[in-house]
């Protein structure tokens, strides 16, 4: 999961991508990227919940017949 440290030659830098290449974060950036990956990760957890919730309520796509399930 991201943000990655590298630590070369003595040197510990958090590097990141964009279009034109990699470059050194700073430290709002390397805070702002901290903070949007448990973003991710609780937004994983509350689709996932969902996903189970509709599931088991049988409210899905797709219209099921009593005690079969498609996940």
């Amino acid at each position: 999961m991201a943000p990655h440290m590298v630590t070369f030659g003595g040197s510990q830098k958090f590097y990141s991508r964009n279009s034109t290449g990699k470059f050194p974060m700073d430290v709002d950036e390397i805070r702002s990227a901290f903070l949007s990956s448990s973003e991710i990760v609780e937004e994983i957890d509350r689709w996932c919940s969902n996903r189970v919730h509709t599931i088991n309520e049988y409210d899905g796509i797709v219209q099921l017949a009593r005690g079969a399930k498609l996940v």
